[in-house]
């Protein structure tokens, strides 16, 4: 017969979700079991609220003397991310990489455009309700726009100027709140010859 008496789901960073009822600090309220795991012999855990750092999880079962029973390692790969191929023809004025969120938005938040494909990576950041000039790029300073009232319209949307084909590639967009990611969004532009 075999006795359960404890199952530890470690989380990254953490050393066990569930100790004797405990939850975590971060992810309690976020995480979920069945109530009876012994009898249905369902040791699933249901997380919402997902978070960029969420990877790897391991469920570990142990019996009356802290020998491990069975331990079952999941490794969680989040396919919700938003993607998005825009093209446009090398000449046009302009071209809009969309990201429309619900609004209103907090404050507090910060929002950055990133180029990753590019040598300078960093393209547009709105923080402290407003655009950052200071952290624009100087390839894109007098290229980007945004909306200026993005916190009531939550049109993230950024406009680049003149396209060209130095700009092909991954743009990303992510919604920061404090240090956490609270959304993001990734857009390839291909900028067609004339």
């Amino acid at each position: 017969m075999i006795h359960v008496l404890l199952c530890s789901i470690s989380l990254p960073g953490d050393k066990g979700l569930c100790r004797g009822g405990e939850k975590d600090q971060v992810y309690g309220g976020h995480t979920e079991m069945t109530e009876d795991p012994l009898t249905t012999g369902d040791f699933s855990l249901a997380i919402s609220d997902l978070r960029l750092t969420d990877s790897v999880y391991t469920c570990t079962i142990y019996d009356e003397h802290g020998e491990i029973l069975h331990q079952k390692v999941v490794v969680l790969i989040v396919r919700g991310l938003q993607m998005e191929m825009v093209e446009v023809t090398k000449g046009e004025p302009s071209v809009s990489l969309p990201f429309k969120i619900s609004g209103p938005v907090d404050e507090d938040i910060r929002v950055e455009w990133t180029h990753p494909d590019s040598k300078q990576t960093e393209v547009m950041t709105f923080e402290n309700g407003e655009i950052q000039l200071s952290k624009h790029n100087k390839v894109y300073r007098r290229r980007t726009e945004m909306d200026k009232d993005l916190l009531t319209s939550g049109d993230l949307s950024l406009t680049l100027k003149n396209p060209g084909v130095d700009d092909n590639g991954l743009y990303k967009c992510t919604v920061y709140s404090g240090e956490e990611v609270q959304q993001w969004k990734t857009v390839t532009l291909s900028v067609r010859g004339q």
